[in-house]
């Protein structure tokens, strides 16, 4: 890619969509407490607070597709080799490191060690590898989002959508289901640069609001119906949990509706300056939390204790967890970036990332002009 172009270059941080960034991390990190910590397992089902642990984990579901969104809003279509370099090395170390200080604690498996050598491919972290994928294909995203219509692109992202949330058997049949594949982060990108190209923030303050909770309610109220039905003997015409994929038309709407509405944030003054010291840690955060070590000592079936505790009691408790994940990963994380600017890994990676780009060059040299 031309760098020189202006088109391609990157577009100036929006502090509500880093802002954003933040929010999205925040929920995958509840979303992850709830699910692997046992909350959507412990209590009697059908009954009023497992009703409520659904509810808050479908309002938590739809993180993964505003990254989507973020990349695609704020990409460059640039390729560069550091950057992926830098994505492998840092995932490397926090699995490597993460492995070997907590190996105290439990057992180590081989496989822990496989993915903490190669995260990249790993099942585990399903994500990084998806988003590792959707950075070696932005480059061609982005020039199809510069060379097609206004019209062109809105029916090619109509027509994926109709594809992929409607027709389930579509999405199977391209290994797409529940959304968990590079080929749905593709379409998020474009949905994202879309956005960038031709949206605009939300008019109303209320309206994008009630859409998302509409939306997630709507999601965790139709699992809690096929719960209530199933525990009856009624078998549901739909699966209860076939409206908390990603790529579910509630949980795009929704995340969509929420994007939207962070558009219209500017924020300025001291939470501009936290926004900027913390969105760089939050792919750190997610690194950390998720690492199957660390999730298995700290976070996996760890939160079965607040079946005893009184109803009003949970909430705060589960918030208190939530913090405590949430900073401490980001506390990891901030040493983790002291510590690589302290070794120079950057420029290390910058390094190796210029070496690739110029074997890359020599093996692939561009055409010439034609006259």
């Amino acid at each position: 890619m031309n760098a020189s172009n202006p088109s391609m270059e990157k577009a100036p941080r929006h502090m509500g969509i880093e802002l954003l960034r933040i929010v999205a991390t925040g929920m995958i990190v509840l979303h992850h407490l709830l699910a692997h910590g046992g909350l959507l397992a412990v209590f009697p089902s059908p009954g009023p607070t497992d009703a409520a642990m659904r509810l808050l984990n479908a309002f938590a579901y739809c993180a993964v597709n505003l990254y989507g969104l973020i990349s695609g809003y704020g990409g460059s279509g640039q390729f560069r080799p550091a950057r992926l370099v830098g994505l492998w090395v840092q995932a490397w170390f926090t699995g490597v490191v993460l492995t070997a200080l907590l190996s105290p604690l439990t057992p180590v498996t081989a496989a822990d060690w496989r993915t903490a050598l190669l995260p990249i491919g790993s099942q585990e972290y399903w994500y990084l590898t998806a988003y590792f994928g959707l950075y070696v294909l932005s480059p061609a995203l982005h020039a199809a989002v510069e060379r097609l219509s206004r019209r062109q692109l809105t029916l090619t992202l109509l027509g994926c959508a109709v594809l992929f949330t409607l027709t389930p058997s579509a999405a199977e049949s391209l290994s797409l289901s529940g959304g968990y594949h590079v080929g749905w982060l593709c379409v998020l990108y474009l949905l994202g640069a879309w956005l960038r190209r031709y949206g605009s923030p939300a008019r109303s303050n209320w309206k994008p609001l009630l859409c998302f909770f509409l939306c997630v309610g709507i999601a965790g109220g139709w699992q809690i119906a096929a719960l209530l039905l199933k525990a009856r003997g009624i078998t549901p015409l739909m699966d209860g949990d076939q409206l908390l994929h990603y790529n579910s038309p509630l949980m795009l709407l929704a995340s969509l509706a929420l994007f939207r509405w962070f558009l219209r944030l500017h924020p300025s003054g001291h939470l501009e300056r936290f926004i900027r010291w913390a969105a760089p840690l939050t792919l750190g955060v997610y690194l950390i939390h998720d690492q199957p070590v660390f999730r298995r000592v700290f976070i996996v079936l760890r939160l079965t204790g607040f079946s005893g505790l009184p109803t009003l009691l949970i909430p705060p408790a589960l918030l208190s967890v939530w913090l405590v994940v949430f900073a401490g990963s980001a506390a990891l994380e901030w040493l983790r970036v002291r510590l690589f600017a302290l070794c120079r890994v950057d420029r290390l990676c910058q390094r190796a990332g210029d070496r690739l780009t110029a074997l890359a060059c020599r093996l692939l040299p561009e055409e010439k002009a034609r006259p």
